[in-house]
């Protein structure tokens, strides 16, 4: 699979669970407007509130990753911009692909001790 093929499957991922979050942030406040009972005032309220909340720790996520990508000499602002865009699935992403090169470059490394030993 080419990388920009993998770059957009991963792309319609990371959309369709950034769906699923927001589906229950909605449900969340449906719940909470269930079980508090809560004015159409603190409904509004919550309404701009949530999705500010919701920027600031997605701010916060890509400024985490930013730093981690660029101890790591990853691209920083390829992963900066997945965290922002994506939030915690971005950082599930993050370290799923960081998982696989390690398990990959330590298969690699098998092999090679294992020519070297033939």
């Amino acid at each position: 699979m080419k990388n920009i093929e993998r770059i957009a499957v991963i792309l319609i991922i990371l959309f369709f669970v950034s769906i699923v979050m927001n589906t229950m942030v909605k449900h969340m406040v449906y719940f909470l407007d269930k079980t508090f009972h809560l004015t159409k005032s603190q409904i509004g309220l919550l309404s701009i509130v949530m999705p500010i909340l919701l920027h600031i720790i997605n701010i916060v996520i890509a400024i985490w990753l930013f730093r981690t990508a660029k101890e790591l000499k990853c691209n920083p602002w390829t992963w900066a911009l997945f965290g922002f865009a994506f939030s915690i699935s971005g950082a599930i992403l993050f370290y799923v692909v960081r998982i696989y090169e390690e398990i990959k470059i330590r298969n690699n490394s098998d092999v090679l001790l294992t020519d070297k030993i033939e």
